[in-house]
């Protein structure tokens, strides 16, 4: 039975490097296809588990210890069970408004519409000298005891930044590129917040089998891109993706750990049932059965003279847009009488003879002269189809699976949002608000006009 492990281990790590051994050629969408089938149930976890530092993770799996934060300034955090998906989480304000993207304060505005230009240093270390100094590198907060630098935030949103920059007037630019950082910031304080959840939910096989497969994607990666010389693989690493192969081990490991935790915490809960499916069809009926579309041509006049000719030329046999064209048809004579939407349905007119004329017409077909009296003041008109799109009528067996894979997609970013908002609630981390204050002066001494 021993023999078996360490080969079963090895089968489930090739299924893995499969994928994950192109990963760094493509976004991050392309990730390694693991399941929760490719680990052990998950064990309970001491409360003095590790996680990856967001300087020092290494990609072969073995992670650094994290102190707890202990800034003022931060929120204390607490592991997020899959029982909290399902509590209420309306009582409790969060940091930053993740429901409709972040709040920008007006006073941070303000407060830069007049600072005096900063000079810029590259490195941690400030200068000092006459006039204020902005440290470009600086750590400029932390999350969950991480820190995050402004290289962090500023270099995937560089080119953004200073295409706005160069185009908008000062405080445009201030209100949109705060708006940018704050995105920015939310999201690498939500990825961290989710690692970290997935870190503590590891048992002690699960981390020894995740750098097992880390070990193996290294060497594959290796093999393949440096023929086994890891110094070439690393130069064709980075020419590639401009990333080092460290960088490139460490995204395939946040990659299968997130995978995995959203597979055991938020896949299971997501259930459609078959009447689930046969109510959205019905209370959505006739999206599936659309009713017949017609495009009309109509005349109308209030003459009695115009009538006659009319229906004279029409009995000669000259088509019914060339007739509409007539200075003596008084609707839409100039687009031959076509109305600008199709006509859906059976009722379409306010006057009951003219939807009975469009019933009874096929394609091609006109009507006869139509007069209307309405209270003594009489109309005439004519209608003509020039196409019906009767539409293509679904049963319920012929969308059920659309619908079931509809509704469960609803569920998951229902049931993601609610666990957005529970790590964001409970999370560790400076305030959006405090760490783009940081920001903004770079931002506006480097790219502004």
């Amino acid at each position: 039975m021993k023999s078996r492990i360490p080969s079963m281990l090895i089968i489930m790590s090739a299924m893995v490097l499969a994928v994950g051994c192109a990963s760094f050629q493509a976004d991050d969408d392309d990730r390694p296809n693991l399941t929760r089938s490719d680990f052990s149930k998950p064990a309970n976890r001491a409360d003095n588990a590790k996680q990856p530092s967001a300087r020092n993770d290494k990609p072969d799996g073995n992670s650094d210890d994290v102190k707890p934060n202990q800034d003022n300034n931060t929120t204390s955090a607490a592991p997020l069970h899959q029982e909290t998906l399902t509590s209420t989480t309306t009582d409790v304000k969060p940091k930053t408004n993740v429901d409709q993207g972040p709040r920008i304060d007006p006073s941070l505005v303000k407060e830069f519409d007049n600072l005096p230009k900063p000079t810029i240093v590259s490195n941690v270390k400030k200068v000092k000298q006459e006039g204020r100094t902005i440290t470009v590198n600086a750590m400029i907060g932390q999350v969950n005891g991480r820190p995050i630098f402004a290289s962090d935030v500023l270099d995937p949103i560089d080119a953004q930044l200073a295409a706005m920059g160069s185009t908008q007037p000062r405080r445009v630019f201030i209100q949109s590129s705060l708006k940018t950082i704050q995105q920015r910031l939310v999201t690498i304080v939500f990825d961290s917040l989710f690692l970290g959840e997935a870190q503590r939910k590891l048992s002690e096989q699960e981390v020894f089998r995740v750098n097992i497969i880390m070990k193996l994607q290294r060497e594959e990666l290796i093999r393949k891109w440096g023929e086994g010389s890891e110094a070439k693989a690393q130069k064709t690493i980075v020419e590639k993706t401009g990333k080092t192969l460290d960088e490139t081990l460490l995204a395939v490991r946040h990659r299968l750990l997130i995978r995995k935790y959203q597979d055991e915490t938020i896949y299971p809960r997501i259930s459609v049932s078959r009447r689930d499916v046969e109510r959205y069809y019905n209370d959505n009926y006739d999206e599936f059965n659309p009713k017949p579309g017609r495009i009309l041509r109509l005349m109308r006049t209030l003459s009695k003279r115009d009538a006659d000719t009319l229906d004279a030329r029409l009995k000669a046999g000259e088509a019914f847009a060339k007739v509409a064209r007539s200075s003596k048809n008084k609707y839409q004579a100039s687009k031959g009488g076509l109305m600008s939407e199709p006509a859906v349905g059976e009722k379409v007119f306010g006057f009951d003879d003219l939807n009975k004329a469009m019933l009874t017409l096929k394609q091609g077909e006109h009507s006869d002269r139509i007069t209307i009296d309405n209270a003594g003041n009489k109309s005439y008109w004519w209608l003509y189809i020039e196409k019906i799109d009767e539409g293509k009528k679904k049963s319920l067996r012929d969308v059920q699976l659309q619908i079931e894979q509809q509704l469960k997609a609803g569920q998951q970013l229902r049931l993601q949002e609610r666990y957005r908002r529970k790590l964001f609630q409970e999370g560790s981390f400076n305030p959006i608000d405090d760490m783009s204050r940081a920001l903004i002066e770079i931002v506006l001494s480097k790219y502004a006009a």
